[in-house]
């Protein structure tokens, strides 16, 4: 008995706009703060944003976002 099988793999493209607004006032929140944007749908799955204006951790540069 001989068997086969298929994997395929689609790219799906989307786009999410994203806007913060007050983003200077994100100075005022130390590295691990987090803006997160509202859940979205892209192909079958859902998604969101999780933006660190201050870097995701105490070691990040405060320069750098995450």
């Amino acid at each position: 008995m001989a068997t086969s099988s298929v994997s395929e793999f689609k790219p799906v493209d989307g786009t999410h706009e994203f806007t913060i607004v007050g983003y200077s006032l994100s100075v005022f929140f130390g590295p691990g703060y987090a803006v997160n944007s509202e859940t979205f749908k892209v192909g079958d799955h859902s998604w969101s944003i999780a933006f660190y204006p201050r870097g995701r951790d105490r070691y990040a540069s405060a320069d750098a976002v995450s």
